[in-house]
């Protein structure tokens, strides 16, 4: 990787440290939070079960009233039945003294009712109370612990700060924007190394998605300083510690298997095959002057090879033969 490839890592490393710090303290403030939210919900669930307490009692109240009413309305109507001179008038205060003992009745057991739900209610309502005060507490020594571990974060945020910006102003500007760009759809994996996931293979993974990359990765990595991102997922791809070129790029020769020697066998002789042979030694013509000259080569082998045809050997005339002579 080029230099400003790993002004860029570093970069990255730099921001990826500062990010997790910020990250814990966002997980210390999340647990004051959701403690806090504890304690609102538990404060509106002791103000409703204290409201409703209140709300049961007096409408338990109301119908004691309502009770009492009719009690003395009955007897207001039994003074009355004493002073009456007639029967129909006796008899009509009777009726009405009836109606408001039935009316009392139903207005009793409704009461009873009543004042057992409010004591249920208020039961309800300092259960939810002390819970609350509990939850209060833990609030507090919460607030008081946090205080001490939030300063530490943010002291330790405060000290990430200064080399992420050392970091960031040693990178071009166009690293910088590509970075950015993909930062924008991955937080703190927007740059992620590359695997090798069979050592004796040159195969390599993106980490980021675990897709397969082409096999030329490493070497365009390793060799430009120009930004290389995943086809798959974008994000921007760097070369870890711990996979050196001689490590990457090593391939694995099979190993030679020598043949045992079987006695009394008789070692062939090696022999270079020509290029362009058909497997078994022979030459192959690859055009018609090729062919040609073949040809021609053989006919002149034959003709020194084979023996030439003896002709008849010359007879000398015969002694006792007699040629005509011409004789004047």
């Amino acid at each position: 990787m080029g230099p400003n490839y790993l002004a860029l890592l570093r970069f990255h490393l730099a921001a990826g440290q500062h990010l997790a710090a910020q990250a814990k303290l966002e997980t210390v403030m999340r647990d004051v939070r959701l403690q806090q939210t504890k304690v609102a919900q538990l404060e509106r669930d002791s103000n409703t079960a204290h409201h409703k307490a209140v709300e049961i009692a007096a409408k338990a109240a109301n119908l004691d009233g309502d009770m009492k009413q009719r009690e003395a309305r009955i007897e207001q109507l039994r003074v009355l039945q004493q002073t009456v001179t007639n029967n129909k008038e006796y008899q009509a205060l009777i009726v009405d003294i009836n109606t408001q003992k039935l009316d009392k009745g139903k207005i009793e057991d409704e009461a009873l009712k009543q004042m057992e739900a409010a004591s249920a209610q208020k039961k309800l309502a300092d259960e939810t109370k002390a819970k609350l005060e509990a939850e209060k507490s833990k609030l507090k020594d919460l607030l008081a612990s946090v205080d001490v571990r939030a300063a530490q974060v943010k002291a330790e945020i405060a000290s990430l700060e200064g080399p992420m910006n050392e970091a960031a102003a040693s990178v071009p500007t166009r690293y910088m924007d590509a970075y950015k760009r993909t930062a924008k759809s991955f937080d703190d994996d927007t740059m992620v190394p590359i695997e090798k996931p069979n050592a004796r293979v040159e195969d390599y993974l993106c980490t980021g998605c675990n897709t397969y990359l082409v096999v030329d990765i490493y070497n365009r990595i390793h060799t430009r300083d120009d930004i290389v991102q995943c086809p798959s997922c974008n994000r921007i791809l760097y070369i870890p510690e711990d996979l050196p070129p001689e490590k990457a790029l090593k391939k694995k020769v099979a190993p030679v298997v020598k043949k045992e020697k079987v006695p009394g066998a008789t070692p062939k002789k090696r022999t270079k095959k020509s290029i362009g042979t058909d497997g078994l030694g022979a030459p192959r013509e690859r055009t018609a002057t090729d062919i040609s000259g073949t040809v021609d080569a053989n006919l002149e082998s034959a003709t020194e090879e084979s023996p030439a045809e003896e002709s008849p050997a010359h007879v000398p005339p015969d002694s006792d033969s007699t040629e005509p002579s011409n004789n004047n």
